[in-house]
C-alpha cells in the first residue's frame, strides 16, 4: 500500500530514485517535477498526501487505530 501510494505520482509529480519503507517512516530520494512554469512540486505537498492516503488504507486493512507514521 505504501509503495503503491508513492508510485501513483511517480513520473507525474516526481521521479523516484530509491524508496525504503520502514515500519513507521519512509526514506526516499526523489526529484520533483515542474508543477507550473516556474514552480516545482514541493516536498511539503508530496509527503503529506502520500502519508495520509497510505495511512488511511493501512488503517482500513489492518483495523489499526492510532498513528501509522511518525510526525514530520
Amino acid at each position: 500500500m505504501v509503495l503503491n501510494s508513492f508510485l501513483f505520482f511517480h513520473q507525474q509529480r516526481y521521479q523516484i530514485f530509491t524508496l525504503v519503507i520502514m515500519p513507521d517512516h519512509v526514506h526516499c530520494l526523489i526529484v520533483p517535477f515542474l508543477k507550473q512554469e516556474s514552480e516545482y512540486w514541493s516536498i511539503g505537498s508530496i509527503m503529506p498526501s502520500t502519508k495520509s492516503y497510505s495511512a488511511n488504507q493501512i488503517s482500513k486493512v489492518m483495523n489499526h487505530i492510532g498513528k501509522v507514521w511518525q510526525d514530520g
